[in-house]
C-alpha cells in the first residue's frame, strides 16, 4: 500500500509539467511530414526518487498484468490523430493471456504522442523511447481495442506504471544528460540512441537491474 501510495504521489509530481504543456499546445505537427522529425524535439528524463518508487512498483504490478508478450517490431511508430500511436509488431512467444498467439501481427496502442509548444516539439513516451525496428521486446499490455478500418487487432500497452511496459531484449548504450531544477526536458538528438531516459547513473542502474529481472522471468527463446 506504501509503494503505491508514493507511486501515485510519484506519477503526479513528475507529469505534470507534460500535461501541462500538452493543455498548452497549440498545434500538432504532422509529424511525418519532415525527413526527421524528431531532430530538435524535447524529452523528459525521471529524477532518481521517482525511479526507485516505480521501480518497485514494477516489480509488483508487471506479472500481475494480463497480457504478457515477446513481440518484434515491424514497422516505425505511427502518430496519428488526436495524439493515438500504434507500433506494429509479431508476437513471438504469448507468456500469459489471451486474444494472440505467436505468428500473429497486431499492434500496440498508446502511450506515446508528442505536442508542439514552446516552439519544440516534445516527445511523451513515459521515459522509455521508441520501438526500434526488428528488435525484440518484452511487454505488458491490456484488452484489445477497437480499430477502425483496420483488420489488425490492437492492444493497449498498460498504463499501470509510470515507465511505458516495453523492455528490449538486447541492452543499449546510455546517455545521460544534466537535467535543471526546473525541469527535466533535454534535447532528443543525442539521447535518441537510449532505452530509458533517468537523470543519473543511479538511476539508470535500478531501472536496468528491474529489467533484466523481468527478462530472466520471461526469457527469448
Amino acid at each position: 500500500m506504501k509503494v503505491r501510495l508514493w507511486y501515485g504521489v510519484a506519477a503526479v509530481l513528475v507529469l505534470a509539467a507534460a500535461i501541462f504543456g500538452l493543455s498548452k499546445r497549440q498545434t500538432y505537427r504532422n509529424i511525418l511530414e519532415a525527413e526527421d522529425p524528431f531532430a530538435d524535439a524535447m524529452v523528459a528524463e525521471l529524477p532518481d526518487k521517482s525511479v526507485r518508487i516505480t521501480c518497485e512498483h514494477m516489480r509488483e504490478v508487471l506479472p500481475t498484468i494480463p497480457l504478457i508478450l515477446h513481440v518484434r517490431v515491424l514497422e516505425e511508430t505511427e502518430f496519428l490523430a488526436d495524439g493515438y500511436s500504434r507500433t506494429k509488431v509479431q508476437v513471438e512467444e504469448v507468456f500469459t493471456g489471451t486474444g494472440c498467439a505467436p505468428g500473429d501481427t497486431i499492434y500496440l496502442a498508446g502511450n506515446i504522442n508528442c505536442g508542439e509548444w514552446e516552439d519544440a516539439l516534445h516527445l511523451e513516451c513515459y521515459f522509455v523511447n521508441l520501438p526500434k525496428v526488428g528488435e525484440d521486446y518484452l511487454v505488458f499490455a491490456e484488452e484489445q481495442v477497437e480499430t477502425f478500418l483496420d483488420p489488425t487487432p490492437a492492444f493497449r500497452l498498460s498504463e499501470e506504471t509510470l515507465f511505458r511496459p516495453m523492455l528490449c531484449y538486447k541492452d543499449s548504450p546510455c546517455t545521460i544528460l544534466p537535467a535543471s531544477e526546473q525541469s527535466t526536458y533535454v534535447p532528443y538528438e543525442p539521447v535518441r540512441g537510449n532505452e530509458f531516459f533517468v537523470t543519473s547513473e543511479e538511476g539508470l542502474q535500478m531501472l536496468m537491474d528491474l529489467k533484466h529481472e523481468m527478462l530472466e522471468r520471461y526469457p527469448m527463446h
